[in-house]
């Protein structure tokens, strides 16, 4: 994980084409345009959205990565797919618990983003 920000964009871009194609599933399956694939929204919004945010902060910042930046990236991308699976889980019949772990997941990653921005504010920002 030497380049960060560039892990981010990649996994970003994975996540928003696989949003692409799950949206595209009432159109395959003769179902109301309206009906999208439960969970699929939070892989657009937690997942790729906040990826390709969180790269841009890392890439902006110009710093050495240590272990809490490559940390909270990891917990962003496992809350995301988590999320987005236990979403579709519970949206069908099954339990919530995957979905409420992705929560979880993903509210710990951006606590340490909240973190990481307070203790180390770019350079530009700083007051």
């Amino acid at each position: 994980m030497a380049n960060l920000p560039r892990l981010c964009w990649r996994v970003a871009a994975c996540l928003a084409f696989l949003e692409m194609l799950f949206s595209l599933q009432p159109f395959i399956t003769g179902l109301a345009t309206d009906t999208l694939l439960p969970g699929t929204h939070y892989l657009n919004l937690t997942g790729w959205i906040g990826l390709a945010l969180y790269g841009t902060y890392y890439r902006i910042s110009r710093r050495h990565f240590d272990g809490l930046d490559k940390l909270q990236v990891v917990l962003a991308i496992i809350g995301t797919l988590t999320l987005a699976v236990g979403t579709t889980i519970a949206n069908i019949g099954g339990p919530s618990t995957p979905m409420l772990f992705g929560i979880a997941i993903q509210l710990c990653g951006m606590a340490l983003f909240a973190y990481i921005t307070i203790k180390r504010p770019l350079p530009m920002l700083a007051v």
